[in-house]
């Protein structure tokens, strides 16, 4: 069976998964890029549709682009035969997305907003989608 662990931080979601019984790397990283680019999708989704904390009517907490593009994923192997899933803010990132996120508020407390808790969500998100990879994977064989 393959081995599936979460670890979520306020930066990114790990999904780390063993490829024994699976079908091994060919199998394994086309199936994270797929669910590590849906789960990306579905995350800077949830910033283009979560309303302005701070500017009353806006539709989005799109301001820059910058904590949007800031969204991504990437793949890593650092032990044979295991492979981490990062989904969050892998770029660049800003102090300001942590309060937009968790609704926290920052240093000077000026701004109290509702959070978007995107990176819980992703979490979610791509856990749920590996395992249904993991599923039809293991039926497909």
């Amino acid at each position: 069976m393959p081995y599936v662990q979460v670890k979520g931080s306020l930066r990114r979601v790990e999904q780390r998964l063993s490829s024994y019984g699976v079908g091994g790397k060919p199998v394994v990283i086309p199936m994270l890029k797929l669910v590590g680019d849906d789960a990306m999708w579905f995350m800077r989704r949830i910033i283009e549709t979560t309303p302005s904390g701070i500017v009353p009517g806006k539709p989005d907490r799109v301001w820059t682009g910058k904590m949007r593009d800031a969204v991504g994923y990437k793949i890593e192997n650092p032990k044979r035969a295991v492979y981490t899933l990062v989904v969050g803010w892998v770029g660049p990132r800003e102090d300001y997305f942590k309060w937009q996120d968790t609704g926290n508020p920052q240093r000077d407390g000026q701004w109290k907003i509702k959070g978007m808790h995107m990176i819980h969500q992703g979490q979610v998100y791509a856990r749920e989608g590996v395992r249904d990879e993991l599923a039809r994977a293991k039926h497909s064989r």
